[in-house]
């Protein structure tokens, strides 16, 4: 198991990973990075690629289904940099012996919620859809512990579903429940019927977005991985100081409906987090959402 000290420790020792190889002089290199299916959550990313291709077309991009797919890309080497939420991280103890988080870039209990039949958040009836083995069976577990275990009274009525597939499911009655993320929250509602309604929770989960890379990697490909971290850095600040353009901007680009990120798009934090304290209290904080929802054996 993944103890609060292991986290500590791999927090820790990701950034001063940095630091020590700071003396490793390189070339410039192409840097591979696996982003996740062009998800609105890279979007500092997708920025940052965006910069790069203006004055060098130093960085490669490819797209992986997860972020549990994409933090498998950086371990076995066929990119140098990942996005992942810390649960993948968490989820996979072994792969903090090579795993360096560079900084958490976004940050926000806003981007996943409920559409449901139900009248309120407290009576939203089975069947429960809901999309295994990501942040969403985490805001799951955590929504069914702010219900007092509800939702899990009879787990035949918890069914797997595609995000694509969560408008279609409400619509033609498949589930009465959808627990999704967006921008597939808003497409659920707009398909489910003039019945349903939005519940986005606030002090249920906090959803946050890592960049990652291997150590084997930045012992590699150190100046280029430290620059396109303050590339990222930097559209962070961007945009802070410009939300609608930014947004706008990336909506055009995943090519998403005119405004379809705007409700949650402003309550997003994209300060880039990289102090080495700060990162321990966010994966302590993650870590224990996945001990209390079953989904982390307890620590030692």
């Amino acid at each position: 198991t993944l103890s609060r000290r292991h986290v500590f420790d791999a927090a820790f020792c990701s950034l001063t990973a940095i630091v020590a190889l700071f003396g490793c002089r390189s070339s410039r290199k192409d840097l591979i990075i696996a982003t996740v299916s062009r998800d609105w959550f890279n979007a500092p990313v997708l920025l940052a690629e965006e910069q790069s291709r203006i004055s060098n077309s130093w960085i490669k991009t490819f797209d992986q289904k997860s972020g549990l797919a994409s933090k498998n890309a950086v371990l076995a080497g066929h990119a140098d940099i990942g996005l992942a939420s810390p649960v993948p991280l968490l989820r996979d103890p072994a792969a903090w012996t090579d795993i360096v988080v560079l900084g958490v870039y976004m940050q926000s209990d806003s981007v996943l919620g409920v559409v449901s039949r139900g009248s309120s958040l407290e009576s939203i009836p089975p069947p429960y859809g809901t999309v295994r083995g990501t942040i969403s069976e985490v805001y799951f577990a955590a929504l069914d512990r702010r219900l007092n275990g509800r939702l899990t009274q009879d787990k035949s009525q918890i069914l797997d579903i595609q995000p694509t597939d969560a408008g279609l499911q409400l619509g033609n009655g498949a589930v009465n429940t959808v627990v999704i993320w967006e921008p597939h929250l808003a497409r659920a509602l707009a398909k489910a019927g003039p019945k349903a309604q939005m519940f986005v929770p606030e002090d249920v989960y906090r959803v946050h977005v890592a960049l990652i890379t291997s150590r084997s990697a930045l012992q590699a490909k150190r100046t280029e991985i430290l620059a396109f971290k303050d590339l990222v850095r930097d559209a962070c600040k961007g945009i802070e100081e410009s939300r609608d353009k930014s947004r706008e901007k990336v909506e055009a680009q995943l090519q998403l409906e005119p405004k379809i990120l705007e409700r949650a798009w402003g309550k997003v934090d994209f300060s880039f987090v990289d102090d080495p304290h700060a990162l321990t209290a966010i994966l302590a904080r993650e870590m224990e959402a996945l001990v209390v929802g079953g989904l982390l054996p307890p620590s030692a």
